[in-house]
C-alpha cells in the first residue's frame, strides 16, 4: 500500500476528530491486517465495490472487532466509554 495513501488516511482521521494526547497509532499492524483481508483476498471488480467493501471493512473495524489492547471491546464503544469517565471525572 502506498504510503502516501495511508498519510493521507491519517491527517483526515485527525482533521475529522484531533487525537487525543499520548495518542499511539499502530498503522503498520492495521494496514497489514487491512492489506490482508481486502486487498489481497479481495477481488474487486471496480472502484465502486472497491469503496463499499472497504467501508464495511472499516465500519466492521470500528463497531464490532474486539481489540484486546482495550479490554476486549471494540473502538467505538472503547471512545464511547472514554468521553463518558472523562465528563463524569473533569481534570
Amino acid at each position: 500500500m502506498p504510503e502516501e495513501l495511508v498519510t493521507t488516511a491519517l491527517q483526515r482521521a485527525f482533521l475529522a476528530q484531533p487525537p487525543a494526547p499520548n495518542l499511539l497509532v499502530h498503522a503498520e499492524s492495521f494496514w497489514s491486517r487491512f492489506k490482508a483481508e481486502l486487498l489481497d483476498g479481495g477481488s474487486f471488480p471496480d472502484l465502486a465495490k472497491a469503496k463499499l467493501g472497504i467501508s464495511h471493512h472499516v465500519a466492521y473495524y470500528n463497531t464490532e472487532r474486539r481489540h484486546s489492547v482495550i479490554g476486549c471491546l471494540a473502538p467505538n464503544h472503547f471512545e464511547t466509554q472514554l468521553k463518558t469517565k472523562s465528563q463524569l471525572c473533569p481534570a
